[in-house]
């Protein structure tokens, strides 16, 4: 089986420049800590003739869930 990074740099090799996929944890005001990331399939936004769609939607599911978990 492929590797995700795999997968996205066939569709095109510019994709790497966006992973892996980030995740930010950070503290505001000293008290507040928060957790994001940028959703894999508004990468789909930035190379709308990649066909990445499916493979973001992928790879969004397993991050979301990480994010999730961290919360």
């Amino acid at each position: 089986m492929r590797s995700t990074q795999a997968r996205f740099s066939e569709k095109d090799v510019k994709l790497s420049l966006m992973l892996p996929c980030p995740i930010s944890i950070y503290v505001e005001g000293g008290k507040t800590t928060h957790i994001s990331t940028l959703p894999p399939t508004s990468i789909a936004h930035f190379f709308p003739n990649a066909g990445i769609e499916g493979v973001a939607a992928e790879v969004e599911t397993v991050v979301l869930k990480i994010v999730e978990a961290a919360r």
